[in-house]
């Protein structure tokens, strides 16, 4: 009996695996043709599945921000600047997706994190500066 229980949790184990990996082929490829609509619904459930999937929470990521979806961009952007803090490009998107969002001191302090991961890349020093020197042009939009 136990070895029939064994047999048929290995089984099911397998199938939700074989679930799991058609829904990303599934999505990447919807990914891949600009369908990112699509993408989104299908990463989102693989999420909920394995909420440890960091290849489809950088591309549910990515595609929010494609789709100019800014606060669902800001979101996943986040948990990935959590998980990955030495990424520059997670870094420079969550501080764009925060200052779209209207969030401009923690924009500023997101750029300072770019400015230090990617010191060959001036946007996060010019957008820094912006925000020091120039309050009243952001300030006047919130």
């Amino acid at each position: 009996m136990k070895k029939h229980s064994l047999i048929f949790a290995f089984l099911i184990t397998s199938f939700f695996a074989k679930a799991q990996d058609y829904k990303m082929q599934l999505a990447n490829s919807y990914y891949d043709n600009f369908h990112y609509v699509e993408a989104v619904e299908i990463y989102e459930d693989v999420i909920d599945e394995d909420s440890s999937n960091y290849e489809a929470i950088e591309k549910l990521a990515h595609s929010y921000r494609k789709l100019h979806d800014t606060n669902n961009s800001e979101k996943w952007y986040k948990k990935l600047t959590e998980h990955f803090p030495d990424n520059s490009l997670f870094s420079l998107y969550y501080a764009q997706a925060l200052a779209s969002n209207g969030k401009y001191d923690e924009s500023k302090n997101g750029y300072k994190k770019f400015s230090k991961l990617k010191s060959t890349d001036s946007r996060g020093e010019v957008f820094v500066y912006a925000y020091e020197n120039l309050n009243p042009f952001y300030e006047d939009s919130t």
